[in-house]
């Protein structure tokens, strides 16, 4: 559709500079939303991604209803919400300029005694100038959760990598 934002969400496995790479060679291209998995050197930083966001004051709280799973009880997280421009530096191996990104980061708050509280790290090529913009990106990656009981419940309800077509 003519003004529609294609966005590519992804979980850490997406977490490749040649991705963010090639999102940066076509501006009009997909947008991407990836969980971070690399503690990736940045431009102009001392640190590493991980310890420059911890660093930054949160600038907001954001509540995320986190569903049962299993044994663990439903809750509501509390999420600390950062968020920074930055530019992520090529890997040993790779070369070519630092790529521009924003990155969200919710740190949950609180967390019930002994549960894992919830981190995300988001890399984002999608502008994140506000609190609202960051809400808006963690929200469109809570919704992979219902995604991913939909692939669980093809593959193993539906059993559907079974099930081939034939003549």
């Amino acid at each position: 559709c003519p003004g529609t934002t294609l966005v590519s969400v992804g979980d850490r496995e997406s977490d490749l500079y040649e991705l963010f790479q090639e999102a940066a060679a076509d501006p009009k291209g997909p947008k991407l939303l990836v969980r971070a998995k690399h503690d990736r050197a940045l431009k102009n930083e001392q640190h590493r991604l991980w310890e420059t966001m911890q660093s930054r004051v949160p600038a907001g709280i954001q509540v995320l209803h986190v569903p049962r799973q299993g044994s663990r009880a439903a809750r509501d997280a509390h999420l600390a919400i950062r968020y920074a421009a930055v530019g992520l530096e090529a890997p040993t191996g790779h070369k070519g300029p630092a790529i521009p990104v924003w990155v969200v980061m919710a740190q949950e708050q609180d967390t019930p005694p002994g549960v894992k509280p919830l981190e995300w790290m988001l890399l984002t090529t999608m502008p994140v100038t506000g609190i609202e913009e960051a809400i808006e990106k963690l929200r469109w990656y809570a919704l992979r959760w219902g995604i991913e009981v939909w692939h669980r419940t093809l593959k193993s309800g539906c059993r559907i990598e079974k099930r081939q077509l034939g003549d």
